[in-house]
Order: structure tokens, then sequence, then C-alpha cells
């Protein structure tokens, strides 16, 4: 065609000369042609080796990786020292729980986000900041936030120790983000294999379950389909020029993320619940406690044939057995009965490892029961968790504290979260500061106090909300009666006829077994 097209032009200039121009053949039109020496197949393969895409794709990973592992870091502090039980008896729903925590994460996780792109923009790489690619780079920082937080969270429920927990994720998150990101790139290079053109296109169907892969593969995909984008530009042909949104280049990885987000923060309200972890349940035995001293025989007669149902606190044969690969089965507490009235202290006394701490765990909501049951002010622990918690107040063993809070600060926060009336949040803050003697420190970080003032702040936040009964569980101190210790707390006074209060205490002199829970009553005069 360009041969022909030339001689004809030939023909025409030459026949339209005029004679004083002299010969016609002396005049004519030299066409050079020369094939287009670059197709977009050699363009695609000599950009895929170069790796610039794939190098700023890992180094993004890399960056992005840190960022979400540290958002378990508090979580699962909060979970080891137990001030995140203590919240939720103290009334703040689990779900409210979670979705303050995602809110907060989210905003930290846009100041490294936001870095990111602007470093993207001082290099000035058009393949992420020109006009077209821009919404789609900005989209996939996003919902990367959006679906690796909430992922990150089930973490927090099986780690005790945080510093643990974030190098575990660092580690997962770069492995993961890495080698999917790696792999299909490399399988790229050979997209001339049928077999693994196949394999490449399955493996990047299942990296989808990944935010990390879908945040670097997106970064990928769109760099690449600006490169394809300028060869067609400068040929002409507008036509074949891609959108970064399209599915197979960004779109898909964003849908995945999406998802990924609500399904991870679905999968952490069920571990929340325990929904995927049911504790086992087994039958109470029927074989009699023969090593029962005269006070718990008689206080589980009394349980067992119904004149504790109207007691504000009755615990019928309650039972925790703990499985351990090395000890097998570990019996904590067996068949614990007892009951508290209204107005009425109880002390539970043993030696370190009679199951008093555990017993307060399950009542509490902290542990599962194995055996038993256990009704507050006529609710189930069991069946009615919630409303158990909003009737109790609790002071745990070791002091569930902000080391960076003050006492005041601690106080304002649970008086919220057991719904005191702004306008009476104040006075209540005063009344259990003066109360506990903590004035001096009030605006002091929970961090700098003794123990004793950490004991003394963490019964402040048991009477909280005045709750219809209380739980204090002591450290062990050795000959330390649980009198000295409401005396020493400053709390006879503020016990009214018809809260109930329920103790624990270490004593090496009483006359119990390790596996036995005696409790005694406490005559308290106000």
């Amino acid at each position: 065609m360009p041969t022909y097209l030339n001689v004809l032009n030939n023909a025409i200039l030459r026949a339209n000369l005029p004679s004083s121009r002299g010969n016609p053949a002396a005049y004519g039109i030299t066409l050079t042609n020369h094939p287009m020496n670059r197709t977009s197949a050699s363009l695609s393969l000599d950009y895929l080796l170069q790796g610039t895409d794939v190098v700023i794709a890992i180094f993004i990973i890399v960056a992005m990786s840190f960022v979400p592992a540290s958002f378990v870091v508090f979580l699962v502090a909060e979970k080891s020292t137990k001030a995140k039980h203590l919240q939720f008896v103290s009334g703040c729903d689990p779900v409210i729980y979670w979705l303050a925590n995602y809110i907060w994460d989210m905003l930290n996780y846009l100041v490294p986000a936001t870095c990111c792109v602007i470093i993207l923009f001082v290099f000035d790489l058009p393949a992420y900041t020109s006009p077209t690619n821009f919404p789609a780079v900005l989209s996939l920082f996003l919902l990367y936030g959006w679906s690796i937080t909430p992922i990150m969270y089930p973490a927090s429920f099986w780690f005790e120790v945080p510093s643990t927990a974030y190098v575990f994720l660092i580690v997962i998150n770069l492995f993961i983000g890495i080698t999917a990101t790696v792999a299909t790139f490399l399988l790229q290079l050979f997209e001339h294999d049928k077999d693994l053109k196949k394999v490449n296109s399955y493996l990047k169907s299942c990296f989808l379950i990944f935010p990390n892969y879908n945040l670097g593969h997106g970064l990928m995909e769109m760099a690449y389909n600006e490169y394809i984008n300028e060869y067609y530009a400068k040929i002409g042909q507008f036509d074949k020029m891609k959108s970064p949104f399209e599915w197979d280049i960004v779109t898909r990885g964003l849908v995945a993320m999406t998802i990924e987000g609500f399904v991870g923060f679905l999968i952490t309200i069920l571990c929340q619940y325990n929904f995927l972890r049911k504790p086992p349940r087994v039958p109470v035995s029927c074989q009699p406690i023969d090593d029962d001293d005269v006070d718990v025989a008689r206080e589980r007669r009394r349980v067992l044939r119904g004149d504790a149902d109207n007691d504000m606190l009755k615990i019928e044969n309650l039972t925790k057995v703990y499985k351990s690969r090395k000890m097998g089965r570990i019996l904590a507490v067996d068949r614990l009965c007892l009951g508290v009235r209204p107005g009425e202290c109880f002390g539970l006394l043993g030696v370190n490892g009679a199951g008093k701490t555990t017993t307060f765990k399950m009542l509490t909501g902290d542990e599962c029961t194995t055996g038993g049951e256990a009704f507050i002010n006529g609710n189930s622990i069991l069946k009615d968790l919630l409303r158990v918690q909003q009737s109790i107040g609790y002071c745990p063993q070791f002091d569930a504290l902000f080391d960076d809070l003050t006492a005041r600060e601690h106080l304002e926060l649970y008086t919220r979260l057991r719904g005191i009336p702004w306008k009476d949040q104040g006075r209540v803050v005063q009344w259990a500061l003066e109360k506990l003697e903590l004035s001096k420190y009030a605006d002091k970080p929970a961090g700098t106090y003794s123990g004793g003032n950490k004991r003394k702040l963490s019964t402040s936040i048991a009477l909280i909300g005045y709750p219809s009964l209380i739980f204090l569980a002591s450290p062990p101190v050795v000959h330390s009666s649980p009198v000295s210790i409401l005396k020493r707390g400053g709390l006879p006074s503020s016990i009214h006829s018809q809260q109930s209060k329920t103790l624990t205490r270490p004593d090496a002199q009483t006359r119990l077994s390790t596996a036995r829970i005696r409790p005694i009553f406490l005559d308290l005069y106000t």
C-alpha cells in the first residue's frame, strides 16, 4: 500500500509539472518505509524485566506492614492486664469497644498512608500521581487500611505479650505480601507458557484474600497499565488505552478488600463472644465431697435445697477444669456452692491456687465455666452475662490500670462507661477520690503510684455506679484478713444496707486443700 500510493503521487506530480520545469522524470517523491521495531509484546517483556514497579510495590508493602501490626500492641496489653475485661464489666458493649478501636486505628493509619502518597508526589511518578491514576492509588491505600486493620484484631485473642504479637504480625505481613507479589510477578514473565499462565491466574485469584497482596499487586498493575497506555498513545491507538479502574487492574482488588474489611470485623466480634470456640461443658459429678469442713458443708446444703434462690449471688456446683498438654486435666474449682444475701459481706479464704480468682473470673465472664451455674440478681452468668456485668463492680487481683492516665481520668472513664449522667460525673469522681484518700494523687499518672494507692484506685473503680454486688480480689499479702482490707481501703463507711460484697484473700493459716474454697462470713458494722 505505501509503494502504490507513492507511485500514484509521483504520477500526479509529474503530470501537473509545467513544461518550463524541464524533464518531469527529474522530479519525484522518495518514500522510506521502516516497520515498527517494537511490538506491544516486546515492550511488555522489557518493562517487566526492568522490575521498577515491583521494587516500588515491595517497599510500600514493607512500610505498610508495620502500621497495622502496631494496632494490636495496645489491645494485647489491655487484655493481659484485664483492663479490657474491666471495661466490659463496667458496661462497655463489646461491639462499641471494637468499633471505637477501629475508628481510632483508622485515624492513626491515615498519617503513614498520607506520607507514602506525598513521597510518590515528591518523586513525580506519573504511574501513581497522574490525574487518571491518583484516584486509584488513593482507593488502594484507603481500602488497604479498611481491610487489614480488622484482620489484625483476632490475633489479640491468642497472645499475652504485646511485643510477641507485634513481631509475629510484622513477619506474617511481610512474608505474605512480598511472597505473593513476587510470585505473581515472576510467573508473569512466562506468559507464553500456557500452563504457567494458568497457574498465575489461579494464584492471583487465591491471593485476593490478602490485603497486602492487593495493595502491592494493584500498584504494579497500575504502573504497567500506564506504560502500555503511553505506547498506544504514541501510535495513535487511543481506543486501546485502559482506565486503572478496569476490573483486572485495580477494581478486583478493591472489591476484595472491601469485603475483607467487613469479614475481618465480623470474625473479631465472633471471637469476642467465643462463637468460634465453644467451651466444653461437663456434667456435675454426683460423688460426695468428703473433705468439706463444717462451714462449707452447711453452705452447700443450704444452696442445694433451694434456700439461696433469693440471694443476691447464688453459686451452684460451679466447676472449672483446665486442660494442659503436660499435666492433662487440672481441676481448679470443684462444685463450689455458696450464696450471698443482700447487704452481706462474704469472704473466700484459701491458699494460693485454691481457685478464688478463677471463681471471680467465671462470675464476671472472664473465664467460661466447665460445669455448674451461678446467678446474680436472678440472672444467669451463662445466658444473661451482659445483665450480670451491668449489676456488678469488680476489683481484679492485679490492678487493671493505664499507667499514663491519672486517677481522675480513670474514674471519669468508668463513670461514663457506667452511664452516670454528665452533670453528676464530677461529683461522683470527687466522692471516690475522697473516700479512698486519693485526692492528692488525683492528677498524677497511675504508673507513679505505690502498690497501695493502685489498690485504692482499683477499689474506687469497683464502687463507681453503685453496683448491687461488688467483687474485691486482693493481692496475696500474708497474715492480712479481709476485714483489714476493708478498713485499709476506707470501704466500711460506703457499704449500703442492700449492697453485697464478695472478697478473696490468701491465708496460709486456714485449714484448706488447694482444690477447695472455704466460705466464711464477715460481720461488719457501719
